[in-house]
């Protein structure tokens, strides 16, 4: 029992570092993490803005357009036959397109349940371990899909300990007005030339 749930557990956590097996996918995850880091720690740590929200159903769907892109291209090469999940893939590429857009609209119209279904750490998590299944079509499987359900929350607590731990960065407080910067601003112009 023990020893079915550490390979459950270990295919779970192979998605995360199966981009760095497949440099190929890099150039869509890397960005991912960068902006679900930065986004995370600089600008959602306690809040998700409806701008937040927007730029994160952007990126949403421009994930959702490039993984129903390489389903295709993958078909069109040979790696990927009608029997092999490519109808499943184009359905999940496709939900993921309509969720980017459905945040977006939400965000813009100011609809209060765009902060609870667009922050970024929801937002990155499904795109980091979805991608993976999508350049390496031999990762599908029905373990990984329930995997990715039931380590959600281990994932969130595990972001939100972290977000815990670590100190709010200083641009919370300018944000607020309550900080200095560490630029001094100008108060005086410099005398006009007759």
């Amino acid at each position: 029992m023990l020893h079915s749930l550490w390979e459950f557990f270990r295919d779970w956590l192979s998605l995360f570092y199966a981009p760095f097996r497949n440099t190929e996918m890099l150039w869509i995850i890397v960005p991912i993490y960068l902006s679900w880091v930065i986004t995370e720690i600089y600008q959602e740590k306690r809040d998700t803005s409806f701008g937040n929200a927007i730029s994160n159903g952007v990126v949403v769907l421009w994930v959702g357009i490039d993984w129903v892109r390489t389903t295709v291209r993958y078909f069109n090469e040979g790696g990927l036959d009608i029997n092999s999940m490519f109808y499943v893939k184009i359905c999940i590429g496709a939900l993921v397109f309509i969720y980017g857009m459905l945040i977006m609209l939400l965000g813009i119209r100011g609809h209060k349940t765009v902060k609870y279904i667009a922050r970024i750490r929801e937002v990155s998590y499904i795109l980091i371990v979805f991608t993976p299944l999508f350049y390496q079509p031999e990762l599908m499987s029905f373990s990984v899909l329930l995997g990715i359900l039931v380590f959600f929350p281990l994932f969130y607590f595990f972001v939100e300990f972290l977000d815990w731990i670590t100190p709010d960065p200083k641009i919370y407080d300018l944000d607020e007005g309550t900080g200095q910067s560490m630029y001094r601003p100008v108060t005086k112009f410099p005398p006009r030339m007759p």
